[in-house]
């Protein structure tokens, strides 16, 4: 079981660094600190679907704020 872990922890860490260094390349290093807060909102409801966390009232509004500034950063309409 260690063995899948670790393959999964560089893999992960991988894949994100090559997708993080190519975004910086295409848009530049404020594009893609813009998606960290959100990666946070996306996390939580990844585990709240898959892994069946709780979802707690804190979390949900963190949640929600991220989204609408992400938005509100790129002038998208929800």
């Amino acid at each position: 079981m260690i063995p899948h872990i670790l393959v999964q922890a560089v893999f992960g860490n991988l894949v994100t660094f090559v997708v993080m260094a190519w975004c910086i390349v295409k848009k530049g290093p404020v594009f893609v600190a813009t998606f960290k807060p959100l990666g946070i909102a996306i996390a939580a409801l990844l585990g709240v679907f898959f892994l069946g966390d709780t979802l707690h009232v804190g979390r949900s509004v963190l949640c929600s704020y991220q989204a609408l500034r992400f938005h509100s950063m790129f002038g998208i309409e929800p």
